[in-house]
């Protein structure tokens, strides 16, 4: 006997926020994320004390992000 699954691939995006004269991370800064249709998919991102956002179990597409608050 043989099962086959049909699972969906997701995968994830790394975003890095820093300042653009210093190249310093910068932490606390807040983004949407939109599917590239303009959908907003999350809001309320906000980047961690290494000025990352890690979103995970994305469908394959193009994504973007808007910083809504520095």
């Amino acid at each position: 006997m043989v099962k086959a699954g049909n699972s969906e691939k997701t995968g994830s995006v790394i975003l890095t926020k820093t300042d653009a004269n210093t190249g310093k991370k910068l932490s606390g800064a807040v983004f949407d994320l939109y599917k590239a249709n303009g959908d907003k998919l999350k809001t309320g991102l906000v980047t961690d004390k290494n000025g990352t956002i890690l979103v995970s179990c994305l469908k394959p597409g193009s994504y973007y992000f808007v910083e809504t608050k520095a």
